[in-house]
């Protein structure tokens, strides 16, 4: 039987229990639901582990009409600099957020990650580009 899992939240918007494993690459998974400006999202984040010299990490959002994905390969510097990202706590929650800045500066670099989507902005989806969660 599964137990109900609750993820603590730290007010960077990643979890105390992310943090931990990221910082040694240990393989994770968790998926948590939130609801940002009215529209329910669904994220979903995994550490696959070390493959040689790289920590892999998958991260997929979805939204209404909206799935995003971003596969990633960090070097163990890039795993450093992105753990201390995450000891980065701002004052109140998604405001002036430096940990999801510095998180954007290397999910969205094409050398350390490919990002692809489902789906995006159909005609039918009336969902303004700002509520769509950074990577």
């Amino acid at each position: 039987m599964l137990a109900p899992v609750c993820y603590s939240y730290s007010l960077n918007g990643f979890t105390e229990q992310f943090a931990r494993k990221f910082k040694t690459c240990e393989p994770y998974y968790e998926e948590v639901s939130f609801n940002a400006n009215g529209r329910v999202f669904h994220d979903k984040k995994q550490i696959t582990g070390w493959f040689g010299d790289y920590c892999g990490y998958k991260q997929t959002v979805r939204t209404s009409g909206v799935t995003l994905y971003a596969a990633c390969a960090f070097t163990r510097s890039q795993v450093n600099t992105l753990y201390n990202a995450l000891l980065i706590q701002p004052k109140v929650f998604g405001v002036d957020n430096k940990t999801q800045d510095i998180w954007d500066s290397y999910v969205l670099n094409p050398q350390n990650c490919k990002l692809s989507n489902k789906n995006l902005f159909k005609e039918s989806t009336k969902l303004d580009k700002k509520y769509i969660p950074r990577f």
